[in-house]
């Protein structure tokens, strides 16, 4: 077993390995009726660790209507924030940007936010290291 699948390893077990990195893990669900897509701007590489970063995971996803997706977010340890912009677009249109930062993981969730064009956005973290937003729209 290489280093890396180690480290996997220990991350799917919550164990959080010592070093310069956090795995977490961010899912954008999608529980609107209609296909969304996001587009992610306004992160900074000195926020992540590697290639698992919002920017790289989630920019031009689509994700259809009640569903979901979900992708490792590696983290800096040595930072207390990884902030990143999604807007959401549908049928090409944008609809919303939201501010999402990935340290929301050990606590600090904000509170349910409705945006422009019906939509409400709720964060919550239902597992160690796992961030969940779920998208409605009224």
């Amino acid at each position: 077993m290489t280093a890396g699948e180690i480290a996997v390893n220990l991350a799917e077990k919550d164990i959080i390995p010592v070093g310069n990195s956090r795995a977490t893990w961010l899912e954008i669900k999608n529980d609107t009726d209609d296909q969304i897509q996001i587009q992610v701007s306004g992160v900074s590489n000195g926020d992540w660790d590697g290639d698992s970063r919002p920017d790289h995971k989630f920019q031009d996803s689509v994700i259809q209507r009640h569903s979901s997706k979900k992708e490792r977010q590696e983290l800096n340890s040595k930072n207390d924030s990884a902030w990143s912009t999604m807007t959401v677009f549908c049928d090409g249109k944008e609809q919303f940007a939201m501010r999402v930062n990935q340290w929301w993981v050990g606590g600090g969730l904000p509170e349910d936010t409705d945006y422009t064009n019906g939509y409400h956005v709720r964060a919550s973290v239902p597992e160690p290291n796992e961030l969940v937003l779920s998208i409605t729209k009224k």
